[in-house]
């Protein structure tokens, strides 16, 4: 059977990073619009009780900067192709201008008082995610004239959600002299050439603004409330986690595009290892057979649990069934297929007999059966007195040196002289050990 093409196929994809879940994504909203502007504003607000004063807002306001810059360029060089659209003149006017001033006008913003609004409706009924302005001054008692505030952010929040908003309306509906429009998305709004209104906003990845607030934290890190830097790591993570699955979805897709290619081959190959994890398991099965513990069934698994049965298998001589029965051998049949090297664990089951397991083990270690020197059979590390299962050894097979013309023949071997038929008498010693702890409990 020709394997050569597997090479290829793991050569060819890229390591994803492991992705941990973070407490939002465990809350269930990972991916809520609503909750990620609930944590942005909370941020954006310096008077909460974060800690954190206005990095999120200057953060923000750098990676802005940045981002117009980068549009007027963009701007500049579609203007001068000749095909260039007639609108695209008005949309490079307003950010110049946008340009031009921002240095004073963000001086101003880091300066002032200002509140954080969620979902502001406007007069047609339509709402903003999240509108930061300054503190609106008081309409003299007896004027009619609107109040308008001196500056004003208009950010529009979208996760994995189209843009569909009316952005025309939000920015004509927020009365201010200075105006800032911001699309947050995760993989960027496309319009930076686009007419107005979208020509007037600028859009910035999630990942954009995390990134320059880390890269700002240490200002803030000692003045921040403990807990709260915990639950903006948790944020963090769960805008990191965003650009991981777009990461994620592409080597899968990769991967399905080659196994699409190779539909022959794989299915083969499925077809052989569903064949040897047959054979392994009947192996497997005959062997601890033949040393008196039977499967439960016989129907080829990754994981096995093989029950005492009195007429399934012959026990050793002087084993009483009664004693022996409350064991059981847990193989992994999967690694028995992979691996030269497999671990056993003779273990009590159910309440009834794992309430017994600490008795029983220190008895054992009385006697010097169970020594940390042992490199073959040490104490079992798995379970618990009372619980649904108690590990009282872990047996280290070499399947390889065993000796035997088949797995059947190497298994058996190796298991008995490691175990059952081993000079320090490991098998016999655990069921003498807990026949006595049993007859002190009655």
């Amino acid at each position: 059977m020709n394997l050569t093409w597997l090479d290829k196929l793991f050569d060819d994809l890229p390591e994803v990073p492991k992705q941990r879940k973070n407490l939002i994504e465990i809350s269930g909203f990972p991916r809520w619009e609503n909750v990620i502007s609930n944590f942005l504003a909370f941020y954006f607000d310096k008077e909460e009780e974060h800690g954190f004063s206005t990095l999120f807002l200057e953060s923000l306001l750098k990676v802005y900067e940045r981002k117009l810059g980068a549009d007027v360029k963009i701007l500049q060089k579609a203007l001068d192709r000749p095909d260039a659209p007639g609108n695209l003149q008005k949309v490079h006017k307003h950010k110049k201008a946008q340009q031009a001033g921002f240095s004073i006008l963000k001086e101003e913003i880091q300066s002032a008082e200002y509140t954080v609004e969620r979902e502001q409706t406007t007069e047609n009924g339509k709402r903003i995610d999240i509108l930061i302005q300054d503190n609106t001054p008081e309409v003299e008692e007896g004027k009619d004239t609107e109040s308008q505030s001196s500056w004003a952010v208009i950010i529009e929040n979208k996760v994995y959600a189209p843009l569909y908003n009316d952005l025309q309306e939000y920015w004509n509906d927020v009365q201010a002299e200075k105006k800032i429009g911001i699309i947050l998305s995760i993989s960027g709004a496309d319009v930076t050439t686009k007419p107005p209104p979208d020509g007037c906003y600028v859009s910035i990845l999630h990942k954009e603004l995390i990134d320059e607030v880390v890269q700002n934290l240490h200002g803030s890190f000692l003045e921040s409330d403990d807990r709260h830097l915990l639950f903006l790591k948790e944020y963090i993570a769960n805008i990191n986690a965003f650009y991981m699955s777009t990461d994620y979805t592409k080597v899968r897709e990769d991967l399905l595009e080659i196994f699409q290619s190779k539909e022959d081959e794989i299915r083969d190959l499925k077809k052989k290892d569903k064949e040897l994890l047959e054979y392994a398991s009947k192996s497997v099965y005959d062997a601890m057979e033949s040393c008196g513990y039977a499967p439960s069934s016989r129907k080829a698994h990754k994981y096995r649990h093989f029950y005492f049965s009195p007429s399934g298998g012959k026990l050793l001589d002087g084993v009483e069934p009664e004693v022996a029965s409350r064991f059981r051998f847990w193989v992994n049949i999967d690694h028995v297929v992979f691996r030269p090297k497999v671990e056993v664990y003779m273990e009590l089951f159910t309440p009834q007999n794992t309430q017994y397991g600490d008795q029983l083990k220190n008895r054992l270690k009385e006697k010097g059966i169970l020594a940390a020197s042992d490199p073959i059979v040490k104490e079992g590390p798995g379970g618990g007195a009372g619980k649904s299962f108690y590990h009282i050894y872990q047996i280290h097979l070499d399947l390889k040196n065993a000796g035997g013309v088949s797995l059947r023949d190497r298994f058996a071997n190796a298991i008995n002289a490691a175990f059952f038929k081993h000079e320090k008498q490991y098998f016999q010693e655990a069921l003498n050990a807990l026949k006595g702890v049993m007859a002190e409990k009655e």
